[in-house]
């Protein structure tokens, strides 16, 4: 059965559409909608009223796309103008999920598998009325359709559905679940596991808020992580202070404890992320290298380093992107020195390492050389090996001062 917004869009239903494995499944209540300002002239008739469904599940509300999908709505010309609706309206709650819940623990949307209860829009009492108000009034005059968008319900999730999101859980290999608010809970974790708890508040006073703990989901064991609903957390509308407060600490100490805690292991499941299908001059996987540099250094940090020196300056990430993923903020100022700007010569990009004094940066730098001259000479690229003969000339007096 197709439902349908004011002005004739139909409702769609949300899924996942990257389905390769992901590290985290995102489990939310129902989708929203594109909201679009209703204009009669110079005056608003609408602040937000949903008119078509979102382009994807947790859109981020770009304003681009949602002026795009407005446009090709029609509308009388008797009864104004459509344009989307202030910010605040579309995509709240993906913004929320993108900075306070996935950044937090170290992940990004390429790392979720995003699913809904209901993954079809669905009005509040809010839009009901605008509806009533301002769309049915005038509806028969101009031979609109009627808005058959059924109304939020009580019950999102059925047990057919919970059946079908075990399976795309099973589908994501996803090693966290992470619940959004009291209603996933309720309506799908109580159905398809036995735990002790049937709401975020019973479970924050058993566990804690944040603290994931092992559930049982058709045999297979996985970490359940139950949070606060985005709107409660990025204080949106009408909210709770209690779960807006918890969250703000939660994520503060994990930000904490992420960035004094990373380990060789996570940063290399950075390191092979970043330089996926790269290749070096003689075709060999440039993961390769970071490894070698990595493993000629004296502790840790130096490992650390090692393994991240290249991220930056031969891929997408950025020195914030390291610091979401818990990278130590010391750690990312040695990889500041470590990368090469385009605005100045190798020469003097070794140098500034050297006058740093950065014992870290100087040591990668010195197993960096030493590694890149070894391939260069194995594989003939002497003018490489030029390069790092003089680099090397330059850094090595201070090697053996230290």
């Amino acid at each position: 059965m197709s439902y349908y917004f004011p002005f004739g869009e139909t409702v769609k239903s949300l899924v996942q559409e990257d389905r390769t494995p992901k590290k985290v499944f995102v489990l939310g209540v129902y989708a929203s909608a594109v909201h679009a300002r209703w204009m009669n002239g110079s005056s608003i008739k609408c602040h937000a009223l949903a008119v078509a469904s979102e382009p994807r599940i947790f859109w981020d509300g770009n304003p681009k796309e949602a002026a795009e999908i407005i446009s090709r709505i029609k509308i009388p010309q008797e009864m104004g103008t459509l344009e989307p609706a202030d910010e605040k309206f579309n995509g709240p709650s993906a913004k929320v999920l993108d900075e306070h819940i996935l950044a937090p623990l170290g992940f990004t949307r390429k790392d979720a598998w995003l699913c809904d209860l209901l993954p079809e829009t669905r009005l509040n009492d809010g839009q009901i009325n605008a509806i009533k108000n301002k769309y049915d009034t005038d509806r028969e005059k101009y031979g609109l359709n009627e808005v058959t968008v059924p109304k939020r319900p009580s019950r999102f999730c059925n047990s057919k559905r919970c059946e079908e999101i075990v399976a795309e859980l099973e589908e994501s290999k996803a090693e966290l679940l992470v619940l959004l608010g009291d209603i996933p809970i309720k309506q799908f974790l109580n159905v398809v596991a036995n735990v002790n708890y049937k709401s975020l508040q019973e479970y924050k006073e058993r566990y804690g808020y944040g603290i994931p703990t092992d559930v049982t989901i058709n045999g297979k064991q996985i970490k359940v992580l139950p949070l606060a609903h985005p709107r409660q957390i990025g204080g949106l509308g009408s909210h709770s202070n209690n779960w807006y407060n918890a969250h703000q600490e939660w994520e503060l100490n994990r930000c904490h404890h992420k960035r004094s805690m990373i380990t060789i292991e996570e940063a290399l499941r950075i390191a092979l992320e970043a330089h996926e299908g790269q290749k070096d001059l003689d075709g060999n996987p440039v993961i390769l290298h970071p490894m070698a540099v990595a493993l000629a250094g004296r502790n840790r940090q130096e490992q650390i380093a090692g393994l991240l020196h290249d991220v930056v300056e031969d891929t997408d990430f950025t020195f914030d992107d390291l610091l979401q993923r818990g990278v130590d903020e010391n750690i990312v100022d040695t990889l500041r020195l470590l990368t090469h700007s385009k605005d100045m010569t190798y020469e003097e990009y070794v140098k500034r390492i050297v006058a740093s004094g950065n014992d870290v940066a100087i040591h990668v730098k010195y197993n960096d050389l030493c590694h890149n001259l070894n391939r260069g000479r194995a594989g003939g690229h002497m003018k490489q090996v030029a390069k790092h003969e003089k680099a090397l000339a330059i850094i090595e007096p201070h090697i053996k001062e230290m």
